[in-house]
């Protein structure tokens, strides 16, 4: 008797009246509904549909640029700056960073310390030229290529190489989520928004070579 007096109360501590459950949800819907609308309208925080420039018409009135905008009524496509979002809307574009030691393009890389993990590697090499000051998702976990390469005499020279014949180096895929991009150029000298048809003129024949049948497939 013990027992079911115990489960009774436990019954009805986690029981719910959807009866009233559906009547609360009724009164409140339009007021979550007009709040929700308000927010997405006036949100300061949504900075991608937010316009960033305005330019004055004759007539008085004002044409308005978004700079993080993906939205194609918000796009321009004239635009000639390979650092803006909105350049060759029309194409696949890759994200390329310019190595300010050997001044050539590159995917961006960092090297993965000893135990830790593709996604905290992943995140902290996307934190290391950002700052975090804009947003990207992941597309899936696992990598879409691997390459190898030999040590260079600089790095055979190094205690942490000694056991070490070359580096492996796995690429995943990323996207752009939210904000207007800009990266630290005390780590990387610059960076681009890159079409397919324009990404053999900044990526060195060899690296092309490696990267070329996993671009074309994306």
């Amino acid at each position: 008797m013990a027992w079911e007096k115990y489960r009774f109360q436990m019954m009805n501590e986690y029981f719910v009246d959807m009866k009233k459950m559906n009547k609360d949800v009724e009164e409140i819907a339009p007021t979550k509904e007009e709040y929700l609308t308000e927010v997405i309208r006036g949100d300061p925080f949504d900075v991608d549909e937010q316009p960033t420039h305005r330019m004055k018409r004759p007539d008085g009135t004002y044409d308005f640029y978004y700079a993080a905008s993906k939205n194609f009524t918000h796009v321009d496509p004239d635009i000639t700056d390979r650092h803006s979002l909105h350049y060759a809307p029309n194409h696949y574009v890759y994200f390329l960073l310019k190595n300010k030691k050997t001044k050539e393009w590159e995917f961006p890389t960092r090297m993965l310390k000893y135990k830790q993990t593709a996604l905290d590697g992943k995140n902290q090499l996307f934190e290391s030229f950002t700052k975090n000051k804009w947003g990207i998702g992941y597309a899936g976990s696992h990598a879409l290529i691997s390459t190898y390469r030999f040590l260079d005499d600089e790095e055979r020279r190094l205690f942490r190489y000694n056991y070490l014949n070359g580096v492996r180096t796995f690429y995943f895929g990323a996207y752009h989520k939210n904000g207007i991009p800009e990266i630290d150029t005390n780590v990387y000298e610059d960076f681009a928004w890159v079409p397919k048809p324009e990404i053999n003129k900044f990526l060195a024949r060899d690296y092309f070579d490696e990267f070329k049948y996993t671009l074309w497939s994306a």
